[in-house]
């Protein structure tokens, strides 16, 4: 490999980590999991399969 192409994929390289690591202290998935796990848990405690429930309000309802 010549010095020419040494040189851009070196600065190729330092440029994806700066993007990479732009984006550490972003949050991207803020409480989804928790979300999940709610409406997961109101299906096994009320044995209703077809509603989805998550902190006491119909999760398929549109909103108001």
């Amino acid at each position: 490999m010549d010095n020419k192409n040494k040189r851009f994929y070196i600065l190729l390289f330092i440029l994806a980590l700066i993007v990479n690591f732009s984006g550490i202290g972003q949050k991207f998935f803020t409480d989804d999991p928790a979300l999940y796990a709610s409406i997961a848990k109101n299906l096994i405690y009320k044995k209703d399969f077809l509603q989805l429930f998550t902190y006491n309000q119909d999760w398929l309802d549109k909103p108001r």
